[in-house]
């Protein structure tokens, strides 16, 4: 057994020699599964009240000694085909990869999560998997892909009424279209998506706000009349740095 310090704690890791000896004997007396079944619980206790668009740094850094049992129980939940289960850690890791800028990872785990989800999943926060599958795309430059995954969540999220996620997804699409150039369709999105928004109050709608702020800002030089008062202060200091 290995002890590691990470600020005030002391983790314990095993050598891996002894963690697979311990895994096999697991496995061999049906016990493996059961184990694996309470891990995962634990790291959905751990994840549980992320808000993803809040960029909660302290909880960030709260999870960071966690990360690889939280990469290990997600790989698991995706193996095991536990689709709601891998929904939400994938969630709960999606500040950390944003902070860390690792996008690269958080946008193949997005994906795939997202792919295995789309074929029938009712996980009412799937069209959030996808958008910020999206998300990691469009900054790795990738925008083809980013309007795929997009379009994708939109479609889920209509299908299963998730009216926030509609909003969320349209407004990332409003991004895309004036990260293009296409400003036409940039105002159209932001100007239907607009009328949903007016009284936001879902942190997925609130997000949402901010972004249609931010490309009617960039489209026509002014914050929407009805973005609430709050963000429209956030986005005119915000503007001021484009």
């Amino acid at each position: 057994m290995v002890a590691v310090k990470h600020d005030e704690q002391t983790r314990f890791h095993l050598l891996e020699t002894v963690r697979q000896y311990l895994l096999a004997n697991l496995e061999q007396a049906g016990e493996l599964t059961a184990l694996r079944e309470r891990y995962v619980d634990w790291c959905l206790r751990l994840v549980a009240g992320i808000v993803v668009e809040s960029n909660d740094a302290d909880r960030v850094a709260r999870l960071q000694p966690d990360l690889d049992n939280l990469r290990s129980a997600l790989r698991w939940t995706f193996e095991s085909g536990q689709v709601d289960a891998a929904v939400r850690l994938v969630l709960g890791l999606v500040t950390s990869w944003w902070f860390h800028g690792s996008f690269s990872e958080g946008r193949s785990w997005l994906t795939a999560v997202f792919d295995l989800a789309s074929g029938g999943s009712t996980a009412r926060d799937l069209p959030l998997a996808g958008v910020w599958a999206g998300v990691m795309a469009f900054n790795q430059g990738d925008y083809s892909a980013a309007e795929v995954v997009y379009r994708r969540a939109v479609d889920i999220a209509q299908a299963t009424g998730n009216a926030p996620a509609v909003t969320l997804a349209e407004s990332r699409l409003g991004r895309l279209a004036y990260q293009r150039g296409d400003l036409a369709q940039a105002k159209e999105l932001q100007e239907r998506t607009l009328q949903r928004v007016a009284n936001a109050e879902s942190p997925m709608e609130i997000i949402a706000t901010a972004d249609l702020a931010f490309t009617s800002s960039r489209v026509t030089g002014r914050v929407p009349r009805n973005t609430s008062e709050s963000l429209r202060k956030r986005w005119r200091r915000r503007i001021r740095h484009f």
